[in-house]
């Protein structure tokens, strides 16, 4: 008899963790946006509505949370771009991004600085084709370009080859 209330036992523990573990999901969510020149398209240009970007995240409902929120600013070479670059270049961008918090309350204002080195024709060691810095907590990003220096020389305008993309990364859970 002992043996038949332990199998049963078993078999409603093994039961009730199924069940729970059914109820609850995670997964990671990302939200982006991105600052680039399509082929052919309309430069990116100081000043103008396509020098900003806007990334946010959705806050979660009742029975979600979120366990990390990681925020990325990236500059790099955009690899799919159709164009051919032949010209090495160093450029460097100066971002103003602006940041809120769940509640929608402002985090302040971060200048950042990032930098890539295309070196098409040189030696690998030298091609640096994409930078990023990264923040916490944040589910609004604003970023504008503030100045684009290309080989040391101010200018107003992107390289076509080149993007600016914002990220919001939610490690989100969920429980039914």
């Amino acid at each position: 008899m002992a043996h038949s209330y332990s199998s049963k036992r078993n078999l409603i523990v093994i039961i009730s963790m199924l069940f729970i573990s059914l109820y609850h999901f995670a997964g990671v969510i990302p939200f982006t946006s991105k600052i680039s020149t399509n082929y052919g398209g309309t430069a990116v240009v100081i000043g103008n509505p396509s020098a900003k970007l806007t990334t946010t995240a959705t806050t979660p409902i009742i029975t979600q949370w979120d366990r990390t929120v990681v925020n990325r600013v990236s500059f790099g070479v955009d690899l799919n771009y159709h164009g051919y670059v032949a010209s090495s270049e160093r450029v460097k961008v100066k971002l103003n991004v602006k940041r809120w918090n769940i509640s929608n309350s402002p985090l302040g204002d971060t200048t950042i600085y990032l930098n890539i080195s295309y070196q098409p024709q040189m030696d690998t060691s030298l091609y640096k084709r994409l930078q990023r810095t990264q923040f916490k907590n944040a589910y609004k990003l604003e970023v504008t370009i503030d100045s684009i220096y290309v080989n040391g020389t101010s200018t107003t305008t992107l390289p076509a080859h080149l993007f600016i993309e914002g990220e919001i990364i939610c490690d989100r859970f969920m429980t039914m």
